[in-house]
């Protein structure tokens, strides 16, 4: 199929178009040009958009900085005043937005503060490998004092499976 693309005479638009296409018999179409700026438009915007997005990216990062920086502040101080309970919730909260070993051990010692130990455990073992990685001897002797206090009061079970039983 050929078409052709040429000002359509006698229609009364001055941006009207007229399509003709050349297969068995000829068909004319008429199109305003409308559509086609929106749709220049549109794709002119999207090569634009890569650069608005990085702003819109940088923009949003610094304002979950910000955010984690104030839950961080507001858990402290829930802590600080004795309400751990405050506290943990605020810390979790901050780790969604971004996690590092200092608010993983903050998150451990509320846990234990309000007596779950099993994710007391969990941070503090994410703690101290993270610190282990990073190389900070303060922050990983903190963790695993924390966790050598914590092991001796969970429960364990060990299940072992004899592989060289043998089967009917």
């Amino acid at each position: 199929m050929v078409a052709i693309l040429h000002p359509a005479r006698g229609h009364g638009h001055r941006d009207s178009w007229c399509l003709q296409g050349h297969r068995s018999r000829i068909a004319q179409r008429h199109i305003t040009l409308r559509p086609l700026i929106a749709f220049a438009v549109g794709l002119s915007l999207l090569s634009v958009g890569g650069y608005a997005h990085a702003q819109v990216t940088t923009s949003q990062a610094d304002d979950v900085a910000a955010a984690r920086e104030g839950l961080l502040a507001d858990a402290q101080a829930a802590s600080d005043a004795g309400d751990h309970l405050r506290a943990l919730d605020l810390a979790r909260r901050a780790v969604s937005l971004g996690s590092n070993a200092s608010l993983r051990l903050f998150v451990a010692r509320q846990a234990y503060a309000m007596g779950l130990l099993d994710e007391a455990y969990g941070a503090a073992a994410l703690c101290r490998s993270e610190v282990r990685d990073a190389g900070e001897s303060s922050l990983a002797a903190a963790c695993g004092a924390l966790l050598d206090g914590l092991a001796p009061r969970l429960g364990r079970v060990v299940v072992r499976v004899d592989l060289r039983a043998n089967h009917p």
